[in-house]
């Protein structure tokens, strides 16, 4: 694109948004040239609108022109979801900001995309509900969020992933015209019953894990819960099953979900030592120094008194049905590796009073294993009783890769009272040497890996969205859905401006 050109676009996006909100110049694209992990060569342009009549200005311009179209939140995935491949316009959705209803008595929030869960949980709480927020930092992780990643949170056992939480959605298509979804498809609109699905065919589903590639939500309503008197990540919430056995504690999770303890989840001895770890030295000494296979943890709501019950309940369960796990509390597990870098428990303390502290920390950590040598895939919808054997299927794989990882972890979650799971496998090479993150990419690229993926009894998706990847597996995975998602791609964008290069280019 020559300098004459660059120049007839800006000034138009400037006259929709404002001349400070679109931009062309090279330190702010390179701001927007990649994710937590995947790099670009960036966007041509950077522009913050603020409400639904910008964007469909936006939207409408760049149709005509032929130009990509990113909508982005924060940025805050390892996936490459928000990348430009191609250049374009990077649409920052940061501005549409806004809660724009809470209705305590109906338990729901009408927001903006660019409404953070720590924004959404503090008007929440004020009024005595809740939102099952996804994993990650409250300040960073984004409504938009549920629309592109299903968002998996410590409560989807419970409550169900993301998409279960939204009522209705107001969408801009490509060519600027609007698109109304679920209860929002009703006549009466904004005033219509809080009813999920659509009256006639439901379209809803569609949007979703499409990472952006059919249209920018600019609206939506979802679902709030009442809150528990002790709730929100309390350490004195949490219930831990370990075991030497990994097999033991797939077991453990798939019992006790039988009880009605379906909020819970199995990390294996790397993820344990990732999110304990108050220093990243830490988290590398204690992988070092596994105590055991596998941990389950069950996450507790409601008052002290009926904590304490279910504490007592679950102690009994696993005494009875599995005599060589132990439960424990998080100090049994974490003081013994503090000893030498956290003598005073300095850090335990802080996690008491802030418990996002470690939340972040595992944040950050994931961040940096990844960075360095590492990729992981994540496995939804699993039938929970194939957990176990899907998993060592996955492991024996990865062991017979040309690059072999150092370690292999996985993390292994019920959704939806236990009925499929979620599990998530990353392999480990030597973080600390950034050569290995060649022998990752490798790996990544090598034929055993896809092999691997297409034998996999479950729904896979990969953690790099690359769009040679995503053509070449997806047929063979989904080839229906894949085809279907294909064919709406076509009616809703035939330029293919949105998000181009993501597996669904037409």
């Amino acid at each position: 694109m020559d300098e004459t050109e660059r120049e007839r676009i800006l000034k138009v996006l400037q006259s929709i948004v404002g001349k400070e909100k679109a931009s062309a110049d090279p330190s702010v694209r390179f701001a927007y040239t990649r994710d937590q992990i995947v790099k670009s060569k960036g966007p041509d342009f950077v522009v913050l609108p603020k409400n639904k009549e910008e964007i469909k200005a936006i939207l409408k311009f760049a149709n005509e022109e032929n130009i990509p179209i990113i909508p982005k939140g924060t940025g805050a995935n390892l996936i490459g979801a928000v990348i430009p491949e191609k250049g374009g316009i990077i649409l920052g959705l940061k501005r549409m900001n806004r809660i724009l209803e809470i209705d305590p008595i109906n338990m729901t929030a009408t927001v903006e995309p660019g409404v953070t869960f720590g924004q959404l949980q503090k008007a929440a709480w004020d009024v005595g509900l809740f939102t099952p927020e996804p994993s990650g930092p409250h300040t960073v992780r984004i409504m938009s969020n549920f629309y592109g990643t299903r968002g998996l949170s410590t409560y989807s056992a419970k409550y169900g992933v993301g998409d279960r939480h939204i009522l209705g959605t107001e969408w801009v298509l490509p060519d600027g015209s609007e698109m109304n979804l679920g209860c929002y498809a009703h006549p009466a609109g904004e005033n219509s019953s809080n009813w999920e699905h659509a009256p006639g065919p439901d379209l809803s589903g569609l949007v979703m894990f499409a990472f952006g590639d059919l249209g920018v939500c600019v609206k939506s309503k979802v679902k709030l819960y009442p809150k528990m008197d002790a709730q929100g990540g309390i350490p004195d919430n949490y219930m831990y099953v370990i075991s030497q056995d990994l097999k033991t504690v797939f077991d453990a999770m798939i019992e006790l979900g039988k009880w009605g303890y379906s909020n819970s989840f199995i990390m294996r001895w790397p993820y344990v030592a990732m999110m304990f770890g108050h220093t990243q030295e830490a988290s590398e000494k204690m992988m070092q120094q596994p105590a055991f296979a596998a941990m389950l943890t069950i996450v507790l709501e409601g008052t002290k008194r009926r904590i304490d019950f279910h504490k007592e309940r679950i102690n009994k369960i696993c005494k009875e049905k599995f005599p060589d796990a132990m439960v424990v509390k998080m100090e049994d597990v974490q003081r013994p590796f503090l000893k030498a870098t956290d003598p005073k428990n300095a850090y335990l303390e802080k996690v008491q009073e802030n418990p996002r502290i470690m939340i972040d920390y595992m944040f950050l950590s994931s961040r940096a294993f990844r960075v360095h040598g590492a990729f992981g895939g994540n496995t939804p919808f699993l039938p929970l009783d194939e957990a176990y054997n899907i998993f060592k299927y996955s492991e024996e794989s990865a062991l017979e890769l040309a690059e072999r990882p150092e370690e292999i972890a996985c993390y292994c979650q019920p959704v939806d009272d236990h009925h499929y799971g979620c599990q998530e496998m990353d392999l480990y090479w030597n973080q600390f040497d950034p050569q290995d993150s060649i022998k990752a990419l490798s790996a990544f690229q090598a034929a055993e890996v896809k092999s691997m993926i297409t034998k996999r009894d479950s729904i896979f998706y990969y953690l790099y969205v690359e769009n040679d990847f995503c053509e070449a597996v997806g047929p063979i995975l989904f080839p229906g859905y894949f085809k279907l998602l294909k064919t709406w791609k076509r009616i809703v964008d035939p330029n293919g401006i949105m998000n181009p290069g993501k597996g669904l280019d037409v």
